[in-house]
């Protein structure tokens, strides 16, 4: 006991692990209370966190939480709408590519029409999306390394006037 006599004192909240700053999935819930007013985190962190999790709305096509991100005065002022991910890609364009692989794939084990169906619905929420982010002035004539490049008038005259 005498060779531990030094750290007796530390309590056991001491040792709480930091919080993830790259979650795979974000939820309003966890960035209300990181982004607390009593929360510790540094400017830094507060913009890897809303900006990772942004990526991960695009990716998802999760418009609840990318409404969360650019509506919530404790997240939209660290989102970074010209920001760009590792690959280069903006939140528009991985909005557009998206995670395809799971409507892709499943497709093959359902009937033809439950498959459209999900598929269409998926499309729908990516293009309300891209819509939300335009509407909150991501710039569509910016080009990535998606290849995309973005014509502005034709994007946008489909999304808004719908």
């Amino acid at each position: 006991m005498s060779n531990y006599a030094h750290i007796a004192h530390l309590s056991t909240s001491t040792f709480l692990p930091p919080l993830d700053l790259h979650p795979l999935y974000p939820t309003p819930n966890l960035l209300s209370q990181a982004l607390d007013s009593s929360s510790t985190l540094t400017p830094s962190e507060r913009t890897t966190l809303v900006n990772h999790s942004l990526s991960r709305a695009c990716l998802f096509a999760n418009l609840g939480l990318l409404t969360f991100l650019l509506k919530d005065e404790r997240c939209n002022r660290w989102v970074e709408l010209e920001g760009r991910d590792e690959d280069g890609a903006t939140a528009v364009s991985v909005c557009i590519m998206g995670f395809r692989g799971a409507t892709e794939l499943g497709k093959a084990d359902q009937t033809h029409d439950e498959g459209e169906e999900v598929e269409v619905e998926r499309e729908l929420e990516r293009e309300e999306c891209v819509r939300l982010l335009v509407k909150e002035g991501a710039d569509l004539t910016c080009s990535d390394n998606c290849a995309f490049r973005l014509s502005l008038e034709l994007v946008t005259d489909k999304l808004l006037s719908e």
